[in-house]
């Protein structure tokens, strides 16, 4: 077996192609308003200085020990909930449109008395 030799160009990835990437890709699985909140969340806190950090840190637990972030915190949760359903729904709806399409075939089949062949098979 003869090896082909690799021909064209060796193609280099960005930064910026692969953040497009992952927001493309997560607008298709419905994830997009999760995906943006957490690049906005990484960019505000890469960009603090790092004493402000550790104050924010800080502050955070002192808001969930005092039960003044449970907003937040049931958002969060929710926000799982929601992308858990989502799944639920696409793996449903993939599984129905396949029983309709199987169905379908099947009554094509009997109808035209078993002469259409699957492209399937």
């Amino acid at each position: 077996m003869v090896k082909k030799k690799r021909q064209g160009k060796i193609y280099k990835f960005s930064f910026w192609q692969m953040m497009r990437d992952v927001l493309v890709t997560s607008m298709s699985k419905g994830l997009f308003l999760p995906a943006c909140m957490f690049f906005i969340v990484l960019v505000s806190i890469l960009k603090m200085p790092e004493s402000d950090v550790s104050k924010l840190m800080f502050e955070t637990f002192k808001g969930i020990e005092s039960l003044s972030l449970v907003g937040y915190i049931l958002s969060f949760f929710l926000s799982v909930g929601w992308f858990t359903h989502a799944k639920w729904q696409r793996r449903i709806l993939g599984d129905e449109v396949k029983r309709i399409a199987n169905e379908r075939t099947d009554l094509q089949k009997l109808l035209a008395n078993n002469n259409i062949d699957s492209s399937e098979e």
